[in-house]
């Protein structure tokens, strides 16, 4: 009796182990926001690794205000070799646009990610002479951060910044405010 009771509860640990195995359990903690420049003219559907460049994670981020979806980031990163450098050179950013913060143009796009899916793109602000008017989500810099606008079309565009999935993680990991 003893080793069919055995046999019983070796069998129902082996099926959760293999259901678990093939669904996967799904932590929103252990997922990632990352965001990434690509050039203006790729396909945010088929973006491959080796053409974006990561420009920050969740783990840069000191605090994102959900209502004006300004992000701050942490001294660590703004303290970073890369970001200094960019902070300085604001004459590129009058003529090409983009985030002096990030090193971007106003010629690429932005992709923001949670692990590998793509939750929506969105530009780099324009420079002062350029014609073009982006249509989405637009990043911009702000003191110690970013600033993700929205310039819609009333009524035709959806304001897709709102994802809930961007939302839970920044609350998992405590940097999401009002």
């Amino acid at each position: 009796m003893k080793k069919k009771i055995l046999v019983v509860l070796i069998l129902i640990v082996a099926f959760l182990y293999i259901f678990i195995s093939i669904n996967g359990i799904k932590n929103s903690t252990n997922e990632t926001l990352r965001v990434y420049a690509i050039n203006d003219y790729e396909s945010t559907n088929n973006v491959s690794l080796e053409n974006k460049t990561l420009l920050f994670t969740d783990n840069d981020i000191k605090e994102y205000n959900w209502e004006s979806h300004r992000i701050t980031f942490t001294d660590e990163f703004l303290n970073d070799s890369d970001t200094k450098q960019n902070i300085g050179n604001t004459k590129k950013f009058l003529t090409n646009g983009g985030s002096t913060l990030l090193g971007t143009s106003g010629r690429e796009k932005f992709i923001v990610m949670i692990d590998e899916e793509v939750i929506y793109d969105g530009y780099f602000k324009q420079s002062m002479v350029s014609s073009f008017y982006p249509i989405g989500a637009v990043i911009s810099d702000i003191n110690g951060g970013i600033r993700i606008d929205f310039n819609g079309i009333e009524g035709l565009e959806k304001d897709i910044r709102n994802d809930k999935r961007i939302r839970k993680i920044l609350e998992d990991k405590d940097i999401f405010s009002n």
